[in-house]
């Protein structure tokens, strides 16, 4: 069978039938697209996954042999099974002589001309270990926000490399709006660029990317086969924000997950008010040194009135909770990476925070709730120990069995307070920009749907959960603080 070119570099019969093309809109884009990193995105239906695919396929018999190698990733085996069953439908119609090759150890095309296409999983910087040194000139990523943290993909990104002179190099991924990493996606693809289309770079002008978006509406194969499709699609009333994300490819949707249903920034977001004296002040906190500490100071109602900024009055309940200030242990510019800080100097700072705000309130900060690990012993003296040397003392969170579901259970209740006026709330202020940025997008764990899925950017939820659960006035589990 012979083989030819059409305009998009895509193989094709010489049957006139041809057996893949790109449609008008997205799809074009994304194929003459030269850009190092491209995001391809939308609602369902847009033929995201073949897209990709196809990408790969261009330069299959463009005279690159063994040096184009490309992978193809998802967080879990299982999940590989939709993308290598599309490339089975057209990879043999395009590639008679192609070989599928499928073992316990390995999925992958070998071509003709010595092209190769894995297809492989990985999500942790472990994962990450097993291809370190490999050499990928084109490497996808299925489903991007499926990975909680950014880590996996910039690991990646140092094996998308060739030492062959004029290979092309790209770093394809695709995902609709929502999952785990909704928030880390969007940040880097979308907020630089909102239409979408335009080259983004980094400050340093590197670091060149470009988010491409393709609709179902372009899909006109897809809508003529299953002209119910979009019908189908818009049948999930419960989540709004999952509708939003399937049918229309909405980011500017809370993609959160477990607490969905409670948060509401309309009521839970407060500008910064003057605190009465007779409230409670302390603080809490969730440790952390290669990945970031968060240490929040609360002050709890004890159910008088106050005046907000915009000069209302606020009737408070005995036991509504708000976040007056935040120390957020994140490197600058990167997302879930520590400080480094040792425990002693983390300590000190929060003695001057301490120290500040008495000065703005005139409530002196009671000692807090912390993570029950910084009191396990390291050496001779715990995380604990130390801090409590320059008089930063803490005492510990409550652990034991059900204590992080009934604790997240605590915290969404309060979420819905604020709105309800059920009981007490819990309330942040607007300066709270680390808690604001990751608690409300947190997702649920997929197995164990009580719980939040670890992997996130979890610590001032952590953090803020051990404060909920220790409260002065109000419901109270674990220690109570009078």
């Amino acid at each position: 069978m012979q083989i030819r070119t059409n305009n998009t570099g895509i193989k094709i019969t010489s049957d006139p039938k041809i057996i893949w093309a790109p449609l008008i809109g997205g799809q074009r884009l994304v194929m003459s697209c030269p850009v190092n990193q491209i995001f391809i995105h939308g609602n369902r239906g847009g033929g995201k996954s073949l897209l990709m695919l196809m990408k790969y396929a261009k330069y299959v018999g463009r005279g690159f042999g063994t040096a184009w190698k490309g992978i193809i990733l998802r967080t879990e085996a299982k999940e590989l099974e939709d993308v290598v069953s599309k490339s089975k439908d057209f990879f043999f119609k395009i590639f008679p002589d192609a070989i599928y090759k499928e073992s316990d150890k390995t999925r992958k095309w070998v071509f003709k001309t010595g092209e190769q296409l894995l297809f492989r999983y990985g999500k942790t910087e472990s994962d990450y270990r097993k291809f370190h040194g490999h050499e990928y000139p084109f490497m996808g990523f299925e489903e991007l926000t499926n990975w909680g943290d950014s880590t996996f993909y910039f690991n990646m990104l140092t094996l998308n490399r060739s030492p062959v002179e004029g290979i092309p190099k790209f770093a394809i991924s695709n995902s609709n709006p929502y999952g785990i990493g909704h928030q880390w996606v969007k940040d880097y693809f979308i907020i630089p660029d909102p239409i979408g289309g335009r080259i983004i770079t980094d400050f340093n002008g590197k670091n060149k990317r470009v988010a491409i978006r393709v609709s179902l509406v372009e899909n006109t194969i897809l809508l003529k086969s299953d002209p119910d499709y979009i019908y189908k699609l818009m049948m999930n009333k419960r989540n709004k924000a999952l509708r939003m994300a399937w049918v229309f490819g909405k980011w500017n949707i809370q993609a959160g997950g477990y607490f969905e249903e409670y948060w509401d920034s309309r009521y839970n977001v407060v500008e910064p008010f003057d605190i009465p004296k007779s409230w409670h002040v302390n603080r809490s906190l969730d440790w952390g040194k290669s990945k970031p500490f968060s240490v929040g100071w609360w002050a709890e109602s004890d159910g008088s009135e106050v005046t907000l900024k915009d000069g209302t009055k606020f009737p408070t309940i005995r036991g509504d909770l708000f976040r007056i200030f935040e120390w957020y242990g994140c490197r600058e510019g990167e997302r879930n990476v520590g400080i480094q800080m040792p425990s002693i100097e983390v300590a000190k700072r929060i003695i001057k925070y301490d120290n500040m705000i008495y000065k703005r309130t005139g409530i002196e900060v009671d000692d807090g709730i912390a993570d029950s690990q910084i009191f396990a012993s390291d050496d001779s003296l715990s995380i604990a120990d130390k801090m409590a040397s320059v008089g930063c003392e803490w005492k510990p969170s409550t652990k034991g069995a059900g204590s992080r579901a009934l604790g997240w259970e605590l915290m969404a209740s309060a979420m819905y307070n604020a709105k309800s006026r059920e009981g007490a709330g819990l309330f942040i202020f607007s300066n709270c920009s680390a808690f604001l940025r990751t608690v409300p997008l947190l997702m649920q764990d997929s197995i164990n749907m009580d719980d939040i899925d670890t992997t996130q950017e979890d610590h001032c939820a952590d953090e803020a959960r051990y404060r909920v659960v220790s409260k002065v006035w109000g419901l109270n589990i674990g220690h109570r603080q009078n």
